[in-house]
């Protein structure tokens, strides 16, 4: 694999499958430049700059052992040290998601990043600059429980940050986006229905953008400038498409995993062992019946005041890479 232009973060492959106390390989979860590793016994280990194994086997349900249909396990809530928590599904939506939640066989391999950010390296954004400021962004958003809690953390910690807007979402819940502009934070478009838009025509891609867009005006009066596709799947129809929309698609080099339903140290670990400068960190403002943020939300200002104590600033997407928010 060649090495990614000048500005582009890099990385290894992400590796899937292995075997753990005699199972079938289970794929692994992919972040864009994280380092995995096969699956171990007892854990998974996320690469030499994230932290250590986890001390649970990782379930395609989400953390946990052995996970019975209509139950999950979740670390830092009940249910975590292996009674199940009854009736509630992993990553059930709110508003269904036309592709399906965000599950690691929907994002494509790590090399699709680099090869599609080297055919465009004008429209695709990775990363920032090589100076210490770093943008959070949060995607799937607005709902009305786990959007206000993270708006209140970054009120508190006083950071601007980066919000992805599932347009179903932001019509059920128009204040809270109506809110997450009023504070100054910025949005960007992540499709109406939250689909793998490889999967689709490309009218079916347009219209997705489109209609998200809309409600995003009517809204708040803005157009925004900045895409960021579900599970990061792209093709050459998804890329023209964006680019007649004239919005830049917005990738991220740090993964959170907070989908997992991780705890704060956990969501935490994951952001500090590999933030660098520039970095473009990934993690999400609302999900599906059931699903706990928790960790997400408590993790924000261990991220905020630690990155401080480093020295970083934080900036959002567009003042990071020194596009526009908005198209005029």
């Amino acid at each position: 694999m060649s090495n990614p232009s000048p500005g582009h973060a890099s990385g290894d492959a992400a590796a899937a499958g292995g075997a753990a106390a005699g199972n079938a390989p289970i794929p692994q979860p992919y972040a864009p430049y994280g380092s995995y590793s096969q699956f171990v016994p007892g854990g998974i280990y996320v690469g030499p700059r994230m932290h250590p194994p986890l001390p649970y086997v990782y379930s395609l349900y989400g953390p946990g052992l052995n996970v019975p249909a209509g139950a999950f396990y979740a670390p830092g809530v009940p249910g975590a040290t292996g009674v199940p928590v009854p009736g509630l599904l992993f990553r059930q939506p709110v508003e269904p998601h036309a592709g399906g939640p965000e599950r690691p066989e929907e994002r494509p391999p790590h090399v699709e990043h680099v090869d599609w950010s080297a055919r465009y390296p004008n429209e695709i954004v990775l990363r920032g600059p090589e100076a210490k400021e770093v943008a959070l962004t949060f995607d799937d958003g607005p709902d009305d429980v786990w959007t206000p809690k993270v708006l209140d953390q970054l009120a508190r910690v006083k950071v601007k940050a980066t919000f992805f807007i599932f347009g179903r979402r932001a019509e059920r819940f128009p204040n809270v986006l109506r809110r997450i502009v009023r504070e100054g934070h910025i949005v960007g478009n992540h499709t109406w229905s939250h689909p793998n838009l490889t999967k689709l025509t490309a009218d079916e891609v347009r219209s997705e953008l489109e209609r998200t867009d809309a409600v995003i005006r009517r809204e708040t009066g803005k157009v925004t400038a900045l895409f960021r596709p579900p599970y990061g799947a792209l093709n050459d129809v998804v890329v023209q498409e964006v680019i007649r929309l004239k919005k830049k698609i917005i990738f991220w080099n740090v993964d959170s995993l907070d989908w997992m339903q991780l705890n704060a140290r956990q969501v935490a670990a994951n952001i500090l062992s590999n933030t660098r400068p520039g970095s473009i960190i990934l993690q999400h403002s609302a999900g599906g019946v059931g699903e706990n943020l928790q960790g997400t939300v408590d993790a924000i200002p261990v991220v905020v005041n630690e990155l401080h104590k480093r020295g970083y600033a934080f900036r959002t997407v567009p003042q990071l890479v020194n596009i526009p928010a908005y198209q005029p």
